[in-house]
């Protein structure tokens, strides 16, 4: 134990003296090199060269008088990397010590310094394009990246300023994937998070959007459904909702256009790239809903075998983002529209596939509370609300019966979102499940009750009792006698808003006859169903604290 002691001791003062050293030797108070001085390990080599770069930079700074900004760190390292002599380790060290500091320094220096930085970097980037040396070419596209964020609107329209993102683009299809990883962030975080798009005044979209958009064109129609085409659709799923209207329709187009030629891969990324585009929630500038809705429209081509599980849930996916989408722009589209989508979710419940019947009972869920929930209180969507009822509803028949978890589980997510909008509608599903939860051997009582018990708190257990009636005074036969007993559990846990009333004029009655039923057996000495009698009236006054909350 002393000797784990000592030893932990002393990798934990080797590793402060490797910090001491660090930051004596380099001398730098700059904040930004912290993550260098503070992680220091002297058995890398790049942290070596980088110590050094730094310790010499920030001698030559330190005597120039200078007080050791990042504008002098950033001006004295460029400088550095002008040197056309200077070995590739060295290059390596400098790119990493500028990726450190580069977003510190103003944005007036980076746009005053823009044409000598660029050329520098886009030098190093045709020297390095065909080397093995990741660092250095993720350090330029970086830096890159961060060069460009900075520039100003006008900027963009001069064709230095194109060419050097037409550098980077070309590395978003690279055939190395931390290269290519590198290039495809740079291009998101330009579009994305650049100067020019934060504030009020930022443009719909950035400069370089159209550029980029018709670059991912040319390049999936060249390549079809090569590999390149696959890197593309990559960029895409981060960068399609910063186009422009008419470049993402093109961009869609053309996406759907190699989605016909039957690779899956292909199919798999072209979905992920439009489910991008959903999820972003782009505005009605970007994405119009007639443009959304002709998008799910031509989605209903695409739909996979119910027999190819991930293929399938992918689909169901974009599906379900792209009607969440519209129908925060157009809710009069969205619901006139989602009926068929749901007529297709059902038949899924039948794939035999469990993970495709989950996928499609979760795509269902998110669309009652997204869309259905929220139209059902409106009159003139009560048309197409009602049709996703009666198709939902249509799960309960036998065919369906493997999947009656999901159905019954969806069942009470219309509960819950249209109970009190749709009484009328829904009154025959209740007296669906109450039906089957009396037939024999019922093997979903648990899911059918928690069904029932959304219906209590969103319909009111009024029109429940009414839908669902106890059935008491039925024969002697005491399976008969009580069968609708079940639902007296459920009352209680669920009654959340009711009346006194409405426990006077249902259950007291029943109450009553209980009590007077259990004495006419007792009196007959008929001792087991004069209990049962007085079990059921105790489980009905227990029912009347529920109902006492608006009396």
């Amino acid at each position: 134990m002393d000797m784990e002691e000592d030893a932990q001791s002393a990798n934990a003062s080797t590793y402060k003296t490797f910090d001491t050293f660090a930051s004596d030797w380099s001398a730098c108070s700059n904040q930004s090199f912290g993550k260098l001085i503070n992680n220091f390990r002297s058995d890398s080599a790049i942290h070596k060269e980088m110590l050094a770069v730094l310790a010499a930079v920030t001698e030559v700074i330190k005597d120039q008088g200078g007080k050791e900004s990042n504008t002098e760190y950033f001006g004295a390292l460029m400088t550095t990397l002008s040197d056309v002599d200077l070995e590739e380790t060295s290059v390596a060290a400098v790119l990493n010590l500028l990726g450190m500091g580069i977003k510190g320094v103003p944005q007036g220096v980076l746009q005053s310094r823009f044409s000598q930085c660029s050329k520098i970097f886009l030098d190093l980037l045709a020297k390095y394009a065909e080397s093995d040396n990741n660092v250095i070419m993720k350090g330029l596209l970086g830096c890159i990246s961060v060069l460009l964020r900075a520039q100003e609107s006008a900027l963009w329209k001069e064709p230095s300023t194109k060419n050097v993102l037409d550098s980077i683009l070309v590395f978003t299809v690279h055939s190395k994937p931390r290269v290519r990883k590198a290039a495809q962030h740079a291009i998101t975080a330009i579009l994305k998070g650049s100067l020019m798009m934060q504030g009020e005044n930022a443009p719909t979209h950035h400069p370089a959007a159209p550029l980029t958009a018709d670059f991912c064109v040319r390049q999936m129609e060249s390549h079809g459904a090569g590999t390149t085409t696959l890197h593309v659709l990559g960029l895409l799923k981060e960068i399609l909702a910063t186009f422009p209207r008419s470049h993402l329709k093109t961009t869609c187009e053309t996406i759907l256009k190699v989605m016909t030629l039957g690779n899956i891969l292909i199919n798999s990324c072209g979905l992920q790239a439009l489910h991008g585009l959903f999820v972003s929630r782009p505005p009605l500038t970007v994405l119009p809903p007639d443009l959304n809705a002709k998008l799910i429209a031509a989605l209903y081509d695409y739909q996979p075998s119910a027999v190819d599980s991930q293929p399938t849930q992918a689909w169901l996916a974009v599906m379900q983002e792209a009607f969440i989408n519209l129908n925060k722009q157009d809710a009069v589209q969205s619901v006139t529209n989602v009926p068929h989508l749901f007529v297709l979710l059902t038949t899924l419940w039948l794939s035999g596939k469990p993970e495709v019947t989950s996928a499609a009972t979760l795509t269902m869920r998110a669309l009652v509370e997204e869309v259905i929930g929220p139209a059902s209180c409106l009159p003139q969507h009560r048309t197409s609300v009602t049709k996703v009822i009666v198709t939902v509803q249509a799960g309960l028949k036998y065919q369906y019966h493997a999947s009656w978890t999901h159905v019954l589980h969806i069942i009470g997510v219309i509960f819950k979102a249209c109970g009190e909008n749709c009484l009328e509608t829904l009154i025959p599903c209740l007296e669906a499940l109450a039906d089957l939860r009396d037939s024999h051997q019922f093997c979903f009582t648990s899911e059918l009750d928690f069904a029932v018990g959304q219906a209590v708190r969103s319909m009111g257990p009024e029109a429940v009792i009414k839908a669902i009636p106890l059935q008491l005074k039925g024969s002697a036969d005491s399976a008969q006698e009580f069968k609708r007993s079940w639902i007296l559990p459920i009352l209680k846990e669920n009654i959340q808003k009711s009346t006194l009333k409405c426990f006077i004029d249902n259950c007291m009655p029943l109450a009553v006859f209980c009590k007077n039923q259990s004495a006419k057996l007792r009196a007959e000495n008929n001792q087991v169903r004069s209990l049962s009698y007085d079990l059921m009236q105790s489980q009905l006054w227990a029912l009347l604290p529920s109902f006492c909350t608006q009396p």
